[in-house]
């Protein structure tokens, strides 16, 4: 980055997806594709009247390749889009998310992959849970037999077939390096116009764009028209980006930021609440400036954490 120049910086929200089943069964997911249940559709449609309602408009969109990830996005997108025409009806399910059975698996139809609005969805495997191995279907009763059988405490044991908690933080590390070589290209890329662009053509062109830090991995997509336009010499608006994700890849995403960036915390809860399991469809959001990697180090300010305040008693998770 050019001395001088301001950092880049933008706004993060992380999501965990809506309820399954097998969260209510207390079974090991992983990196099984598993279909929100009823309850998880409404709490996703929840998600949706509550940034409706707060009038949120995220920039780019990523989202866990995962059907109960994508399932969320879909869903609480769609109550967004729709608020930006007329009055939201938090009770009209709004987006064809049926499930459909096919051979050995349950499948789900979220639409195209995106939402109704002009956001693109931008699928990306480095959000997927933690693979459990040989340990995926099973419950965490079976799991603890398994691990002792194997002389292991539950904690310490890492199924055959299974990510160790490095290989997980790897993944969270290496998908915050793309994003940031991609807000940072876009930074370039309004540096070197008079008007700042936001669209897909600038975005493409650049050579540092999400589409090309993925070069070589053979993982994600690249956004598409995904921020507004902005004419003229208006300031260009901060990024604002949503990650929709699982449980498992949000609490090491708070153990990698609160490691190795410069961390603050104004989410009015202690540190070790931060890294406990986050409930279904929580919010948690950050401010963040890219740091150099040299010279400057990132710094990642939390402003809420596991928030869901959008969800009605009866939708809240079980005690």
């Amino acid at each position: 980055m050019a001395s001088g120049r301001m950092q880049p910086t933008y706004h993060l929200t992380v999501i965990r997806h809506g309820e399954t089943n097998e969260n209510r069964l207390g079974i090991i997911q992983g990196q099984m594709d598993c279909a929100l249940s009823d309850k998880g559709l409404q709490q996703a449609r929840a998600l949706g009247c509550r940034l409706a309602e707060e009038k949120t408009e995220f920039t780019h969109v990523f989202s866990s390749d995962l059907q109960r990830a994508l399932q969320t996005a879909v869903l609480s997108l769609d109550k967004v889009a729709k608020s930006q025409s007329a009055p939201v009806d938090c009770n009209a399910d709004s987006v064809d998310a049926t499930r459909q059975t096919s051979t050995g698996s349950e499948t789900t139809r979220c639409s195209d992959g995106r939402s109704s609005d002009s956001t693109d969805i931008i699928k990306d495997p480095l959000l997927r849970e933690y693979c459990f191995g040989r340990a995926q279907g099973m419950t965490r009763r079976e799991l603890s037999r398994l691990a002792r059988e194997n002389g292991f405490h539950p904690h310490d044991y890492v199924p055959d077939g299974a990510e160790s908690e490095h290989q997980l933080q790897d993944r969270v590390r290496t998908f915050l390096g793309k994003l940031h070589a991609f807000l940072r290209g876009l930074e370039d890329d309004a540096a070197e116009t008079e008007a700042t662009r936001f669209s897909s053509s600038a975005a493409l062109a650049s050579s540092t764009t999400y589409s090309a830090a993925l070069q070589g991995q053979g993982q994600g997509e690249s956004p598409r028209s995904a921020a507004p336009k902005v004419q003229g010499d208006s300031p260009r608006p901060i990024p604002n980006i949503a990650v929709y994700s699982h449980g498992g890849w949000i609490r090491v995403f708070y153990s990698v930021v609160m490691m190795e960036y410069q961390f603050a915390n104004s989410a009015g809860c202690k540190r070790d609440q931060l890294m406990r399991s986050t409930p279904n469809t929580s919010v948690s959001r950050f401010s963040v400036r890219i740091g150099d990697g040299v010279t400057t180090t990132s710094r990642v300010e939390c402003t809420m954490a596991h928030d869901i305040r959008h969800l009605d008693k009866d939708l809240q998770p079980e005690s």
